[in-house]
Order: C-alpha cells, then sequence, then structure tokens
C-alpha cells in the first residue's frame, strides 16, 4: 500500500514539472478470478493480482485520460512523458477542469457511500451469489442477468478492482419452444367460431372485427401488434396490397394479400365506416384508438377459442 502511494505521488509530480497544468492520479490493485466450467460443473479456477493506474492530464486547456499498468520507475515517467505529448495534440477542453479545491470533503465522517465489509467476501462467496440471483431468474433471464454480470465484471476487472468474471455461456439461451400446427378440422372450428363471435351493445363493430382480425394473421402471416395497428390509409384495395409501418426491426413492407381475403376487408371497411364513420385506425376500439396489446390475447383466451 506504501508503495503505491509512493508511485502515484511521484507520478502527480512528475506530470506537473513536464507541463499539466492540473492532473489526477488514480492507482487501484486488484485480483481477479475467474473459473472455467463445463457442463454447469467447475473445471478450473485462475486467480491473478495486478495493478492500474490512471491519468487524468490537463495540459493547456485540453485533456486526456490513460492508463497503464507498467509501474516501474523509468517505465512509467516516459508512459506519461508520452500521454502529455498525446494531449497537447488534442483539441481545446476549457470546460475541462478539476473541481475547485475549496469544495474537497475536509471532515473525517463517514459518509457511508462505502460498504466496509466488502473486503471480507471471499471469491467463492462472490461466484455463489453471482449463480444464485442468474439461477432465480424464470426462461431466458439467466442469461441475460449473466451477461450484466460479465459486463459489470469486465468493468470492475479494467479498474484494477477484484472481480468474479462469470464464465461465457454457463447460462446458455433456453431453446425456444416447438410451435403448435393446427389440423384442418382445428382451423374450420376456430374460424367458425370466430364467424359467430357475439355482439355487444357497448362494440357494435366487434362481431365484425374478429373475424377479419383473425383472417389477416393466418392468411398474411401478421404479427398480432401489426393488425391491431393497422390504419384504413394503409389499405389499398385497387391491387389489393397492404402497407405494414413499423414492422420488425422497424421496416416497413408491402404485402399482396389474397383476393377473397381482401374482399372481407373491404366489406369490413364498409360496415366499418357506416357505424364510425371518419375513423383513423382500421380496426377501431369502443374509444376510437387502435386496440391494446392484450386485446387479442383476451379474445383469443376468454371466449372459448382455447
Amino acid at each position: 500500500m506504501n508503495d503505491n502511494h509512493a508511485i502515484a505521488c511521484d507520478a502527480l509530480d512528475f506530470a506537473l514539472k513536464r507541463g499539466c497544468s492540473a492532473a489526477r492520479i488514480t492507482l487501484g490493485s486488484g485480483v481477479q478470478s475467474s473459473f472455467s466450467v463445463r457442463d454447469q460443473l467447475l473445471e478450473k479456477v485462475h486467480q491473478a493480482a495486478g495493478n492500474t493506474l490512471t491519468l487524468q492530464l490537463y495540459v493547456a486547456g485540453r485533456y486526456g485520460s490513460f492508463s497503464t499498468n507498467r509501474l516501474k520507475y523509468n517505465d512509467l515517467r516516459l508512459f506519461i512523458e508520452q500521454a502529455i505529448s498525446g494531449v497537447r495534440l488534442l483539441a481545446p477542453d476549457p470546460a475541462r477542469m478539476l473541481p475547485n479545491p475549496a469544495r474537497y470533503y475536509k471532515g473525517n465522517d463517514d459518509l457511508q457511500q462505502f460498504d466496509s465489509e466488502l473486503a471480507a467476501v471471499t471469491s467463492q462467496e462472490k461466484k455463489e451469489l453471482a449463480f444464485a440471483w442468474c439461477g432465480d431468474a424464470n426462461g431466458n433471464g439467466g442469461c441475460h442477468r449473466a451477461q450484466i454480470i460479465r459486463g459489470f465484471a469486465r468493468y470492475l476487472v479494467s479498474t484494477g478492482v477484484e472481480a468474479f468474471l462469470m464464465p461465457k455461456g454457463f447460462y446458455p439461451l433456453r431453446k425456444p419452444d416447438l410451435p403448435y400446427i393446427f389440423t384442418d378440422d382445428e382451423l374450420r372450428r376456430f374460424f367458425e367460431a370466430a364467424d359467430r363471435f357475439p355482439g355487444y351493445c357497448n362494440s357494435p363493430l366487434l362481431e365484425y372485427t374478429v373475424p377479419v382480425v383473425f383472417r389477416l394473421l393466418y392468411a398474411c402471416g401478421l404479427r398480432p401488434q401489426e393488425v391491431r395497428l393497422l390504419q384504413r390509409l394503409d389499405f389499398d384495395f385497387s391491387d389489393d396490397t397492404i402497407y405494414i409501418a413499423g414492422g420488425k426491426n422497424r421496416k416497413d413492407r408491402k404485402l399482396p394479400v389474397d383476393t377473397d381475403v381482401m374482399e372481407m376487408c373491404r366489406n369490413y371497411d364498409r360496415i366499418a365506416e357506416t357505424i364510425t364513420p371518419g375513423r383513423t385506425p382500421f380496426f377501431p376500439s369502443p374509444s376510437g384508438k387502435a386496440y391494446s396489446k392484450w386485446w387479442l390475447t383476451h379474445i383469443f383466451h376468454k371466449h372459448g377459442f382455447s
């Protein structure tokens, strides 16, 4: 610890003597622990200690930040000289400066910004905490949590802080479920049920909406949100096409539609204009806006289609 303090003080003094108007030196020591895992069993443990010195240099109204782990006397001084020369080549940054020393905290009270027990947590305990948090997630959540932990651990290691680096691929993405393929008889009964969908006094268009929505989903391969958000101007009845705006990956596309399905859409459009003239959504909800994202699921599961 005393050696690191002496190295940091010498680096700061040398940087100021070589032309820096101000400088900040951060020297961190840490131990990196890595674990190799095969078939979710620990195979190999590797541990390495190291120091990293970070320079923040302010030279002639310019600023640059550099880091090195070469802390020998001559190597470090050469690094500082080269860093200062590099900063002189940068564009001026007059707004960049160290805080006013008068604002520095000079008291002895604990600001409670650091957990004093952190150093007592062993690498094994860190590994167990990380695995437990990832294992507590549902579905592919474990993989996503592991990616977060790996990213944060890489950052900590880069600053010289000891961190557990979770093995890559320890939580693989869960294989998606196979899609269910409806039989011809199931499809027939499904659309018969859609065609018999009841009407409601507070939603007079619903009995006409449900058959058309599900046929568009089935015949055109549209995604639920694409059907819900269709606008009246997206339909071109002159050439039997539908314009899909902002689909997957935010891409637009023009979709040719089967003649019989388009005829259903044309008939629905005439009925809808009679009941709700001047509408903007092709399938308006009772409020006049597009249906919410839970609407199709509600219709499917609550009215006997499942």
